[in-house]
């Protein structure tokens, strides 16, 4: 898995690169991202399908980030 300073360092990289860590409800932990990435010695599963950051730059006071993953192996159920 590469770390993210080589993801950053590619010559074209293919999209930006957004990390998300997330404490669920149960307490575990969750790190996910647009791309399987290393970082600060956690990994980050590459789950990130879609968001809405670059929408929230004019954003109000009540910001809600949205976040679509990827779940065809069934990790996350209802």
């Amino acid at each position: 898995m590469p770390t993210i300073d080589e993801l950053k360092e590619e010559q074209t990289p293919p999209t930006p690169l957004f990390l998300f860590e997330c404490t669920l409800w149960n307490g575990s932990i969750e790190r996910w991202g647009t791309h399987a990435a290393a970082f600060e010695g956690n990994s980050y599963d590459a789950r990130l399908l879609r968001h809405n950051l670059f929408e929230l730059g004019a954003a109000s006071e009540e910001t809600k980030i949205s976040v679509t993953l990827a779940n065809a192996d069934s990790r996350f159920r209802k």
